[in-house]
């Protein structure tokens, strides 16, 4: 076999832990600051610990750090492949040589890769998809979020404008556009690293002359790491259009070193073996005034998503005589569903209808494009309920309840308004509501509202007029609301929530890690909850939330227990059942999107793209 020689090469890593990370040359991990070799730089960027990453680059660019013909950058736990294949944004347990192998990290198809080409950076994405906040319509929008200021981008701009006219030009496209490229991951020929570094310095030494070096409270992002990150973009973008290099475009993998596996088929198979016809469960005591009030909303488009919920409540009590459905609608529902509704359940479960008419939550923004106002219906159960109703269990119906429902609503909730289980990313929403160095503090529960138990009663005791309180709470923090009803929820309550176990609102990233390179701390934790809490919920779960994209009715969906919608699916009398919904019901393996087709290898995913990358 023909041995081809090295490329000189130096791929640094910026290492958040003492997890594993790359250690086998040319990988090396980001020397301390006292680590300089003779003559090292001396700079404002190297003397304050405030730049982070950014003040390394200026070692490196200066030379008081072993560089090669390629020069590298990787940090925490993100990683760029760096393989001939193509693959999807995903998640890596640890560096076995399978893995390494994968993604282009051993020597030989390294050193291969980069004879091919000059610069290696993540794909463009849509900044919807990066940064995952609601509201956040372009890079400058998502630079104020994480605490920058716009006088900042303004300065870079100006200087730009005046030294560098072409890359002014591309950095104005970056700012005010949606696509970027996550993180600041790269490797680069030498002469491309210093080319971009004699641009950026500058810059950057422009804002601190106006704006000072010190760095301000951040949750995700440090400041001037996510400033560079918006310039490397836009100089990215300059090579491209003047062409003086050839780039490849790769996925970011991140570290998990969570395991995530189980077997899908056996909890799958458990939960429905409890699945028993009601005659046979023995009803439990009903606390809190003996009958179970659950709240559910819905409009015509979400009918047979609510009977599955109904039906899977149904299947796993001997109480329902104890239980009435109040159902949440507008006009959208009509009579005919209606009556359908209550001829289908006739006998089985009380359902009690509530229509909304105009109200204060008409006049609330809807903030991402999959949501209706019928969200905000939620705020409006104190309205609807009739007044001898003082306490409800919520539920969405996205949702497949797979324990005795009694259980929930007999939990106490000592005194606090509302119950519920804290969100899957309760660190990343608390500190966007609430700030902090500490975001996700005692007095700062932050809850998903798709199981939610409250005690109408005593919000109506505590607040008074409940309409006034969300509509305040709403409008005084308008600028900070990402998730709308859940946002206005956690923060009318904050300080009297009573945090649910997690197995009550088990959402989809408990059984599979999305790409993580895009939301959490800079550590990449996006929830306060424990592991133990977190495989508890995963393995017994009481409430299976199907959150986000992975909706078991979308053929695509690759949520492991999506069988289980389907399973309660099909209890619904006259529900279809052909060659769509059961591809659907199968499918764990394909997903297609706008740029090609995902395919499932093991853990990880291949893309088999429409057109190939330029």
């Amino acid at each position: 076999m023909t041995t081809l020689p090295s490329v000189n090469t130096r791929i640094y890593i910026s290492p958040l832990d003492d997890g594993p990370c790359l250690r086998q040359l040319p990988f090396c991990v980001v020397p301390s600051m006292d680590i300089e070799t003779e003559g090292g730089a001396s700079s404002i960027f190297t003397q304050s610990e405030a730049f982070g990453v950014v003040g390394f680059l200026f070692r490196l660019w200066k030379g008081s750090v072993e560089r090669g013909d390629y020069i590298g950058l990787m940090q925490g736990r993100r990683y760029l492949s760096l393989s001939s294949k193509k693959w999807h944004n995903g998640v890596i347990s640890g560096f076995d040589s399978r893995t390494c192998q994968r993604y282009g990290w051993e020597k030989r198809a390294l050193f291969a890769q980069l004879r091919r080409y000059d610069v290696i950076v993540p794909y463009e994405e849509d900044i919807s998809d990066i940064v995952q906040k609601m509201g956040v319509a372009s890079v400058e929008e998502f630079y104020l979020s994480e605490g920058g200021v716009a006088e900042e981008l303004a300065i870079v701009g100006s200087f730009l404008r005046e030294h560098d006219p072409a890359l002014h030009h591309t950095f104005c496209e970056v700012i005010q556009g949606r696509r970027l490229r996550p993180w600041l991951l790269f490797v680069l020929k030498e002469g491309l690293f210093d080319r971009f570094c004699t641009r950026l310095f500058p810059a950057l030494s422009a804002v601190i002359e106006l704006c000072g070096c010190e760095e301000r409270p951040s949750f995700q992002r440090n400041r001037w790491e996510l400033l560079t990150e918006i310039i490397f973009n836009a100089y990215i973008r300059l090579v491209q259009k003047q062409r003086v290099a050839v780039i490849d475009e790769q996925a970011v993998l991140f570290l998990d070193t969570h395991n995530y596996n189980f077997a899908r088929t056996a909890l799958s198979e458990r939960i429905i073996s409890c699945d028993r016809d009601h005659t046979y469960i023995a009803p439990q005591l009903v606390k809190h005034g003996g009958k179970v009030n659950i709240v559910i909303s819905f409009d015509s488009n979400y009918i047979r998503m609510a009977c599955t919920l109904i039906n899977s409540v149904l299947s796993h009590t001997g109480n329902q005589e104890d239980i009435t459905f109040y159902i949440i609608h507008d006009a959208s529902l009509t009579a005919k569903s209606i009556a359908q509704l209550e001829k289908v359940y006739c006998g089985k479960v009380r359902l009690v209808f509530l229509s909304v008419g105009e109200s204060f939550v008409h006049k609330f923004p809807l903030n991402r494009s999959h949501i209706t106002v019928s969200a905000y219906y939620r705020l409006l159960i104190h309205k609807l309920v009739p007044p001898e109703v003082t306490r409800v269990v919520y539920l969405d119906t996205d949702m497949i309840v797979c324990r005795n429902i009694v259980e929930l609503w007999n939990m106490e909730l000592n005194n606090n308004v509302l119950g519920g289980v804290r969100d899957e990313t309760d660190l990343v929403a608390s500190w966007n509501l609430f700030g902090g160095d500490e975001p996700a503090g005692a007095q700062d529960v932050y809850i998903n509202s798709g199981v939610l138990v409250f005690d109408v009663a005593r919000a109506r005791s505590l607040h008074g007029d409940l309409d006034a309180l969300y509509t305040n709470s709403f409008y005084n923090n308008r600028d900070r609301i990402r998730l709308q009803d859940q946002d206005i929820l956690n923060i009318a309550y904050r300080g009297e929530i009573e945090p649910l176990p997690q197995e009550w609102n088990v959402g989809a990233s408990s059984y599979y890690c999305q790409s993580g390179h895009s939301e959490g701390r800079r550590d990449g934790q996006e929830h306060s909850f424990t592991e133990e809490e977190r495989n508890k919920a995963l393995l017994e779960p009481a409430i299976v939330h199907f959150t986000g994209r992975q909706k078991p009715w979308r053929k695509g969906a690759m949520h492991p227990l999506k069988r289980l919608y389907w399973h309660y699916y099909r209890k619904t009398p006259g529900q279809k059942y052909g060659i769509g919904e059961r591809f659907a019901a199968w499918n764990h393996f394909i997903t297609i999107r706008s740029h090609g087709i995902y395919v499932r290898q093991d853990k990880r995913w291949l893309i088999v793209p429409f057109r190939r990358a330029r």
